[in-house]
């Protein structure tokens, strides 16, 4: 009864809650100068930190793997920002196990996120960072606004950097790759 509908409740705040934050994110300006060139001190640091901080909160286990002196144009805030969008998108489309990995790659940074997931409908892969694009409903327990990704690949175009969404990746899931060029001096 009452119980209920209050868990259903804080639920629903919740989800609007991440939904203003992501609608926020997608209005800052372009060049903001607060993310523009400020560097991530450690990147490898970063991914655990948010990787302990996501694996109580989500219901998937992770896994980092992360090279060392890593640096990318990014504050630390919007790091742990994307990574918890794409834990939680892979979370909520049912995968149990989720991998981090962190390296160097053509002159930069390759970031990726690997699920043991259902994968993406094939369909849905062009369209995976547009606005409001959305999965297939099956494929999600959730009700996202479809905004997670498109906030990814704000953040990570807007240091010159690239995103793809793919299927098959190392837990034989989906695989998000985002790249990113060495940070300016």
């Amino acid at each position: 009864g009452v119980e209920r509908s209050l868990r259903a409740a804080l639920a629903e705040a919740e989800r609007l809650s991440h939904l203003v934050e992501d609608l926020l994110g997608l209005a800052r300006d372009r060049t903001d100068g607060a993310r523009r060139g400020v560097r991530s001190a450690d990147l490898a640091a970063v991914v655990r930190l948010t990787a302990e901080r996501l694996q109580r909160t989500c219901p998937v286990a992770l896994e980092v793997l992360a090279a060392a002196d890593l640096r990318v144009g990014l504050a630390d805030a919007d790091v742990e920002r994307l990574l918890t969008n794409l834990v939680s998108n892979a979370a909520a489309a049912g995968a149990s196990q989720v991998l981090l990995t962190a390296a160097p790659s053509k002159g930069g940074v390759l970031l990726e996120v690997h699920d043991d997931g259902p994968g993406f409908p094939a369909a849905f892969l062009p369209s995976a960072f547009q606005r409001f694009s959305r999965a297939d409903p099956a494929r999600t327990r959730s009700s996202g606004a479809g905004l997670g990704l498109a906030l990814v690949a704000t953040l990570v175009g807007d240091v010159g950097g690239s995103a793809t969404a793919d299927n098959h990746g190392r837990l034989g899931g989906a695989v998000i790759r985002l790249w990113f060029p060495r940070p300016t001096a």
